[in-house]
């Protein structure tokens, strides 16, 4: 049988159009125009009955998908260039050596944002468009990349020789109170030796001081524009290497504490005693002094070495202008020199923290005898 209204054949078993809901039995009943349901027939087929209409979401235009990618392409270019800079600020330039922490810097503002937009609509229960979850994850990856910015703060180029500077990585000391020192019969001994080590490095950072090294930064682009100027940064460097060289050791000062225990009035077994007592901490404060000459030896060979390798390709290396940025013609030099750079200012930080930790240990004993710090 046809229906009578759309003209298709109504199927086996069916009273009335399961197409159209075309009433065959004689009876059409009309719509109510209330409620609900209005606009629906008061029957309804029997193969579609128990079907209710849901609410769907309206589905986005093709602009608000389009201004969704856009955004996540802007916020891609903000983190990279986010994390150029804080790699930079870290290793001082960017080399192949950096791509973890490069790639991690990267990824984790997108990740970080991810997982808080996916569990934001994960415990609301709510159905939203994709275009919507990923311009949220956008967002927030260009705000945790800024964060990240921040926090990396700045590597100022100013201070040319780290024996002047104050190592970012070593608190600084927290005054306390000290209870009064109770003098003993070793005091003299020990207060001498010390008052050595203490004159020793003050010696030693007079003698950094007197050099003018910090008129031209090293390692930046103008330090390398001529011949001239890198023979008069490499004439610095050996004048600063001899300087180091001669501070190097303090084994001279250490052995005048026999001497200095000598001439204390008590036995000698009770000499022995103390010098068994008292000598592994002291040596455990001059390795961290050993440590730091070597570090600061081997940074200052290695800017020597950097130095001769910019005097051996000069003619492959431009410095703009300003004098702010330099540029190699050949890819294979930048990247040796990168690499010597990183080298070079690992061994810097590396000697920065060994002789902190010396001085810190030399004030920390100064205080135990009495002295000031």
């Amino acid at each position: 049988m046809k229906c009578r209204n759309c003209s298709k054949d109504i199927p086996t078993g069916f009273t009335d159009c399961p197409w159209c809901g075309e009433v065959h039995g004689g009876l059409q009943l009309k719509p109510q125009l209330s409620g609900p349901s209005a606009g629906l027939p008061a029957t309804l087929p029997a193969a579609l009955r128990g079907v209710l209409p849901v609410a769907a979401e309206l589905p986005r235009s093709a602009g608000q998908q389009m201004f969704a990618w856009i955004s996540s392409a802007v916020s891609v270019v903000l983190v990279i260039g986010a994390a150029y800079a804080v790699t930079s600020r870290k290793f001082g330039f960017v080399a192949l050596q950096d791509s973890g922490y490069f790639i991690g810097v990267c990824v984790g503002p997108f990740l970080a944002s991810a997982i808080l937009v996916f569990a934001f609509y994960f415990f609301r229960r709510k159905q939203v468009h994709y275009s919507a979850k990923l311009l949220s994850i956008s967002y927030g990856a260009s705000f945790f990349a800024l964060l990240t910015l921040l926090a990396a703060g700045h590597i100022s180029p100013s201070v040319a020789d780290p024996a002047l500077a104050v190592p970012s990585g070593v608190p600084a000391p927290i005054r306390k109170l000290r209870p009064e020192h109770v003098a003993t019969i070793w005091d003299p001994a020990m207060i001498a030796l010390y008052a050595d080590l203490k004159a020793s490095n003050d010696a030693y950072v007079v003698e950094v001081s007197r050099l003018d090294m910090a008129e031209q930064t090293l390692y930046a682009p103008l330090s390398f524009r001529d011949a001239s100027t890198i023979q008069q940064r490499l004439a610095e460097l050996h004048t600063r290497l001899a300087i180091a060289e001669k501070y190097s050791s303090v084994a001279p000062l250490v052995a005048k504490m026999d001497g200095y225990v000598a001439a204390v009035n008590i036995s000698d077994d009770e000499k022995r005693q103390f010098l068994a007592r008292f000598m592994p901490g002291l040596q455990k404060s001059v390795a961290y002094r050993t440590a730091a000459s070597g570090y600061e030896r081997d940074w200052l060979n290695a800017s020597i070495a950097a130095y001769q390798f910019m005097l051996a390709n000069q003619s492959s290396y431009k410095v703009s202008a300003d004098g702010k940025n330099g540029l190699f013609n050949r890819p294979e030099l930048a990247k040796a020199f990168n690499q010597r750079l990183k080298t070079i200012y690992e061994l810097k930080q590396r000697f920065l923290m060994a002789n902190a930790a010396y001085l810190a240990s030399q004030r920390a004993a100064r205080e135990q005898v009495g002295m000031d710090p």
